[in-house]
This record gives structure tokens, sequence and C-alpha cells, in this order.
């Protein structure tokens, strides 16, 4: 498949703000039967076990962000941060809640810039071909 974008697989991906970070919401369209949801929590709970890894690598962490590597790692080079999936109506929220409040609003332009890559098909979601 490569690099199928989300909307050719009926994923819609949004961009929030939240009050102490950021978070991606992906929802399943046209057609969310359950497997499909459950599919697609499944891989965003990989998603967001994956970055807490990475974010225990104190020099991954902190490296700078690099739009090619946030493809080929699976996410976005974001301030530390913790990562957790909150399912929700129809898919799956990836919550990012910056360590330092004062890296709030670089981390939220991080993940609004990944999450506009994912729209567009410049990224793949981790667990995708």
């Amino acid at each position: 498949m490569g690099m199928t974008p989300f909307r050719e697989q009926g994923v819609e991906v949004r961009f929030e703000q939240t009050s102490d970070g950021a978070a991606v919401r992906f929802t399943v369209t046209p057609d969310p039967t359950p497997a499909r949801v459950e599919s697609l929590r499944e891989r965003v709970a990989g998603w967001a076990s994956r970055h807490n890894e990475v974010q225990t690598n104190t020099a991954a962490a902190s490296a700078a962000p690099n739009e090619a590597s946030e493809c080929t790692n699976g996410g976005p080079a974001v301030p530390r941060s913790n990562g957790s999936a909150q399912p929700i109506e129809d898919g799956a929220r990836l919550r990012f809640i910056a360590v330092d409040a004062r890296e709030i609003a670089e981390l939220r332009a991080r993940v609004n810039r990944y999450a506009e890559r994912v729209k567009n098909g410049a990224c793949r979601m981790i667990g995708q071909p």
C-alpha cells in the first residue's frame, strides 16, 4: 500500500489543542464498522506506547525535529511529553501532555504540523504498511 493517505483509507484526522498539550483525533468514515474502529484504536494505542518509549530516551526526545524522521519514526518529534490513547466515538484520540508547561506552545505546533502531514498523506500512521 505504501504511503496511503488516511483520506483514502476512510480515516479522518483532526488536531486539537488541550489545556496541557495537544491531541489528534482519528475517526473512521464513512463506514465505522466495529472491526475498523477497533483496528484504528489498537494502532493509536500502539502509537502512544511507542511515543512514550521514545520519550524515555533523553537523546531521542531532545533531538531537533526533522520532517523526514517524523514520518519514518512513526510520530512527531515533540518536546518532552506523555502520550495516551483514548477511545472516542468511531475512533481514537492520541493525546500528548507536556512534561514542562513552558513547552506547551511548541508541543502544539509540532503535533499540529504532524497531523497536517498525516492528513495530506506525507506520513503514515504506525501500523500502516
